[in-house]
């Protein structure tokens, strides 16, 4: 294992204040490629306005700060959205997976089997 330099400073409580900016220039003002920033919006939508939409309300960004709000006076509830998204994610992916198999098996069977005829 590396060894793991360590900062040569403490932060103290006077130093730390509370974070008021909007949730989502937060995000994003972590991110420095402008690929990840066009993949993390696009996945960021999708969880909030897509997959969330009985649950959040308003438009992209009050959703996003919805979700924070809600992420910090009921944590529980937060985590419970985030697993079932997961959830629901890994099902579709397996189900994508599915359709693609019979689909190349179609694919297959409708392209040789013309050949196989030929071969009689």
């Amino acid at each position: 294992m590396k060894n793991v330099k360590r900062p040569a400073f403490k932060l103290s409580n006077d130093e730390v204040k509370p974070v008021h900016e909007n949730a989502l220039e937060m995000f994003y003002s972590g991110i420095k490629s402008a690929e990840t920033r066009r993949t993390m919006n696009g996945n960021l939508k999708r969880f909030l306005v897509d997959a969330c939409a009985d649950i959040l309300h308003g438009d992209y960004k009050q959703r996003a700060q919805e979700f924070v709000n809600l992420a910090k006076e009921d944590q529980d509830m937060a985590v419970g959205i985030v697993i079932a998204y997961t959830k629901r994610l890994r099902e579709q992916s397996r189900l994508d997976k599915a359709i693609q198999c019979i689909s190349i098996r179609l694919v297959f069977q409708t392209r040789l089997n013309p050949s196989k005829n030929c071969l009689r």
